[in-house]
């Protein structure tokens, strides 16, 4: 798979458009931002009183960034690939000498820098003093986990024949990567699944980072956030290469 950047940087650029004119991106970043607002201010008693304000911080911490995760970079790079091979505009591409991985790359970097933004957002709504958290850290583990969740999105793409295919193709992943770590807490057989899950991950550094704790992951945290990105993408390269962009 070659990669052209002036291919990719005309082809990121259109990417770029469609999200903007996508009514599912704008509610993606809409929604999140509208349930911490109403648990900000609609629980105003659980963040007065000291013993429960770092169970509302990380309450409305783990929801938002799970919800951008999963509505923006699961469902953006899923259903463009998918609209793109529902109206051919895929092999369109393909034939004009646009190669997989120029598109790949056109598609994850708008999707990933706009859910790594939207987490700012998050992180300043969520009331967090900033002096409390390791910015480094938070970013750098919201990255890598955006990154591997829009990979994921693109595979669920090259398997799905169109838009609601792909809808209907993201369920199983969205209820895994969004309520296993949501729910964990609740159900004891799910907690051995979240310590290795890498928005399960994600959802314990919330906890830390409500805590007060500066160093909110651990050594292994970092090995699965890694491993996950590569194990997926490794995936993505099989799958590309068996059934490929080309294929519709």
């Amino acid at each position: 798979m070659n990669l052209s950047l002036s291919k990719s940087s005309a082809l990121m650029q259109f990417k770029t458009r469609e999200l903007l004119k996508n009514k599912s991106f704008l509610v993606g970043i809409l929604l999140p931002i509208g349930f911490i607002l109403v648990y900000r201010f609609g629980l105003a008693d659980l963040f007065s009183d000291k013993e429960t304000r770092a169970m509302g911080f990380s309450l409305i911490l783990k929801m938002g960034i799970l919800f951008t995760i999963c509505m923006i970079a699961l469902m953006m790079p899923a259903t463009l690939l998918a609209k793109d091979k529902e109206k051919h505009t895929l092999r369109t591409l393909m034939t004009s000498s646009v190669s997989g991985m120029d598109y790949f790359v056109s598609t994850v970097i708008p999707v990933v820098v706009v859910t790594v933004l939207s987490n700012v957002v998050v992180l300043l709504l969520s009331g967090i003093p900033l002096e409390e958290v390791n910015l480094l850290t938070y970013f750098l583990a919201i990255f890598l986990a955006t990154l591997t969740t829009c990979v994921i999105g693109m595979i669920v793409g090259i398997f799905s024949k169109d838009q609601m295919a792909a809808s209907n193709n993201m369920v199983f992943f969205m209820m895994v990567l969004m309520m296993v770590p949501m729910f964990s807490d609740m159900f004891a057989g799910l907690q051995t699944v979240n310590q290795y899950l890498y928005t399960g991950i994600l959802a314990t550094m919330t906890t830390e980072i409500a805590s007060g704790n500066k160093n909110p992951l651990a050594m292994l945290d970092w090995v699965i956030l890694v491993a996950s990105c590569l194990v997926f993408f490794v995936i993505f390269l099989i799958v590309y290469r068996k059934n490929g962009f080309e294929k519709d």
